[in-house]
């Protein structure tokens, strides 16, 4: 199994991901991941973005994982909040794609340590 750190954004990067609503989010990834059997080992958010460091045996498995994790979150928080599609002015609440690098074994403490501290780093706009 590979270890793969992954990033995505709200639809145009819309400063969502915040207070409860992270929380939220947050929760919601880590139930997916236990009901589907998604080994999820750190996850975070940060105003209009998430990191996360799983483990999928291949691509085309991450990208299971990461439609599941993406669209069973996204339902849930509509159904959460229904009026949410419309002030974000968008259907989705995710951008379509995902980021993502594989990780070696001897460096996962290393990217636990970095989407951890997250909420640490100020917020960079315009990148």
């Amino acid at each position: 199994m590979q270890l793969y750190h992954v990033w995505f954004s709200t639809k145009i990067r819309q400063e969502a991901l915040q207070d409860e609503r992270r929380d939220f989010v947050l929760s919601s990834f880590q139930k997916i991941a236990a009901d589907h059997a998604i080994d999820l080992i750190e996850a975070e958010a940060q105003f209009d973005h998430v990191h996360m460091l799983l483990r999928a045996s291949d691509e085309p498995e991450l990208s299971r994982f990461m439609m599941l994790l993406k669209g069973i979150s996204a339902r849930e928080l509509f159904l959460d909040e229904p009026d949410l599609r419309l002030s974000l002015r968008s259907l989705a609440f995710w951008q379509k794609s995902f980021g993502r690098r594989p990780v070696p074994e001897d460096q996962l403490e290393t990217v636990r340590r970095y989407i951890r501290t997250q909420l640490d780093r100020p917020l960079r706009h315009n990148e």
